[in-house]
């Protein structure tokens, strides 16, 4: 990724990996870094409304 997008895409990210972000449907973004785990998957997946 160019370095002129990174503050674009997640301001708060320095090339740790993995990266997941979670970005909800009025556009808030939540991100983590690390593999994600069961619970933390399903909790974001629960906060995820219809």
């Amino acid at each position: 990724m160019p370095e002129r997008l990174r503050p674009a895409l997640d301001a708060g990210w320095r090339g740790d990996v993995p990266r997941t972000v979670w970005i909800g449907c009025d556009g808030a973004r939540e991100a983590r870094s690390g593999l994600l785990t069961a619970d933390v998957l399903d909790g974001g997946l629960q906060r995820v409304t219809r």
